[in-house]
């Protein structure tokens, strides 16, 4: 007989996990889905950031861009006149009377200037009213001439009969706005004309014309040195939006239209540099005398970007100085 027949049978053995090694399976894989999750979300997050980040610092190079071509045309002419020698005869508005070098650039700090505001149109097609927001920061009023060397809102005075100057062009004119008469050694700034074409465009002067440092009668029909231009008015400011939050603003004309140029902007500070200064100052520390002087002005722009994050915004002040290097009479178009 084989032993192996009386061997007593082995126990059939046990496969599986027992529940204490099911636990701690369970516990690691959890873990390590926690552990990806978080780096996930963590990822998003940090893309979220970069994102609204990135949107700022273009918000910012927008309204910088914007600001750095009107602070540069502040107190232009066509003509290759001092600003000194050009009065403003008849204000309208915002912009007043008195001397075009020093109304032609202007700060206020920690305020916006009175009476300014423009309504725009919501997307319901109702009005809103686009004025300075308080604790904002500051304000900047300029006078710049409303188009390049060449454009329309300009054009040479090739002759004056009586009250009325002959212009070789009336595109883009605007009667009821600011305009500049000037030749190479003076000049008068006045609001208001009206035009005609028959068969040049003319404006008569209705008066306005009362500079006496202007001489219109020396207009001759064979000179180009005399120029009419229209000026454009503008203001920059912080204001409140219609969505409940504040943009950077530019108001253009006598309130005539606001332009949204960065959303979300919550803060503006300037500051000035002026030759008898050894720093940049804030508006209240510049002599009135002194804001034809101004050298460059150092912007502050602070914005920030709420729409991404459920626990706060990301903000930003990011700063960019322009130099006035364009504060000098600028050259007639051909």
């Amino acid at each position: 007989m084989d032993i192996r027949a009386l061997a007593l049978p082995r126990r059939r053995q046990r496969v599986g996990m027992t529940l204490i090694e099911l636990m701690i399976s369970m516990a690691l894989g959890l873990l390590v889905i926690i552990a990806a999750t978080s780096a996930l979300v963590a990822s998003r997050g940090t893309s979220r950031d970069t994102e609204a980040i990135a949107r700022i610092q273009e918000n910012a190079r927008i309204a910088f861009d914007f600001m750095r071509r009107s602070l540069r045309e502040a107190g232009g002419t066509p003509c290759g006149t001092a600003a000194g020698d050009i009065a403003i005869t008849s204000g309208a508005g915002w912009y007043a009377t008195g001397q075009y070098e020093k109304l032609a650039l202007e700060g206020m700090q920690d305020t916006g200037f009175a009476g300014v505001s423009a309504s725009i149109k919501k997307i319901d097609n109702s009005d809103f009213a686009v004025a300075y927001a308080s604790g904002s920061g500051d304000s900047l009023r300029l006078i710049t001439l409303a188009s390049d060397a060449g454009g329309g809102g300009i054009s040479p005075v090739i002759g004056k009969s009586g009250g009325t100057l002959a212009l070789r062009s009336m595109n883009g004119f605007d009667p009821d706005g600011l305009m500049l008469a000037c030749d190479q050694s003076n000049g008068v700034i006045f609001a208001g004309g009206t035009f005609t074409a028959s068969p040049t465009a003319s404006m008569p002067d209705r008066g306005t014309f009362s500079s006496p440092d202007f001489d219109p009668d020396a207009f001759g029909l064979s000179t180009v040195n005399a120029y009419l231009a229209m000026l454009q008015p503008e203001v920059w400011f912080i204001g409140a939006n219609e969505r409940g939050g504040k943009s950077l603003y530019r108001v253009i004309g006598d309130n005539a239209s606001a332009d949204e140029i960065a959303s979300n902007a919550v803060a503006l500070r300037l500051s000035y540099l002026v030759p008898d200064k050894a720093a940049y100052v804030e508006a209240n520390n510049i002599d009135p005398d002194d804001w034809p002087n101004v050298k460059a002005i150092r912007i502050l722009l602070t914005l920030r970007n709420d729409s991404t994050l459920a626990t706060g915004y990301v903000e930003r002040t990011l700063a960019h100085t322009v130099a006035l290097r364009n504060r000098q009479p600028t050259q007639p178009p051909p």
